[in-house]
């Protein structure tokens, strides 16, 4: 289920916590009361919904943890515009946030954990307005063909499947082809580009068929935590000219094939922190 709200939010919410609700309505209802909790400054009741394993990106794409996040996002004032996304143990969320002077794009994902729902990954992407004119997509780089992936660490075998999945994502889109690319993606699908632009499924499918194929990018730093039927991949993308992108995926298990529910990219304009 997919709405839209904008929340000018006053008064109190003491914990985060919800009725027994649908997954779906469990989801609204917690991304909203965590919006309330944030913008009204009332941080301890916000610290109880971060995951454990919790990682934000910030819009220079610099990383931090929960405990930053009231330092790093303290002045987040209006959340509007704002979509959610169910999937079977989790949810995505995206939108639209004021901070201070600055508007951006943000995406919240959600895990459904015996304790309740936790955010376990945040980003933001200045909006800027020339991501109207573009796909919001590096698509310069020197990266190789078949081994455009580095990564070496030792892998899982469901772990390897969905860096596989990424490589084939990624082949299809430089290559133009959007049915392949298609295959791929969960029809709940949101992509943020590093501008601020936010496009589903069908604008991506129809940007990628437009364009001419392209080199592939150069990703590393690539790390992937699997939660059941979810997986969080975060990674480093590199082009030719800086800044260079860090990016987000959310992948959805689908049968036997693991298939992108949400790609967030932001500029890297500042020096990796973990």
């Amino acid at each position: 289920m997919k709405r839209l709200m904008a929340l000018l939010l006053s008064g109190c919410v003491g914990t985060i916590a919800v009725p027994a609700q649908t997954p779906d309505e469990d989801l609204w209802r917690t991304e909203r009361a965590f919006e309330r909790a944030i913008t009204t400054k009332q941080h301890d009741a916000a610290q109880p919904a971060f995951h454990a394993d919790f990682l934000g990106v910030d819009a220079d794409g610099s990383t931090y943890t929960a405990d930053a996040y009231v330092v790093r996002r303290a002045a987040e004032s209006l959340f509007f515009d704002v979509e959610d996304e169910p999937y079977p143990g989790g949810g995505a969320v995206v939108g639209t946030v004021l901070i201070g002077s600055s508007v951006q794009r943000f995406s919240h994902v959600w895990l459904q954990t015996p304790q309740g729902w936790r955010l376990v990954a945040a980003q933001a992407s200045p909006i800027d307005p020339r991501a109207s004119a573009s796909p919001g997509t590096t698509r310069v780089s020197g990266g190789g063909e078949t081994d455009h992936i580095k990564d070496q660490a030792m892998r899982s075998t469901a772990e390897t499947a969905i860096i596989d999945a990424l490589g084939r994502v990624q082949r299809a889109e430089h290559a133009s082809d959007a049915n392949g690319w298609a295959a791929l993606t969960h029809d709940g699908f949101w992509a943020i580009g590093p501008r601020g632009s936010k496009d589903r499924k069908s604008a991506r499918m129809a940007q990628i068929g437009r364009q001419a194929a392209t080199p592939l990018p150069t990703v590393h730093d690539v790390q992937v935590r699997i939660y059941g039927e979810l997986a969080i991949m975060r990674y480093v993308q590199e082009p030719v000219r800086p800044p260079a992108l860090r990016g987000a995926r959310l992948w959805v298990r689908h049968g036997a094939v693991w298939q992108q529910a949400l790609n967030h990219q932001t500029f890297l304009t500042q020096p990796a922190s973990k």
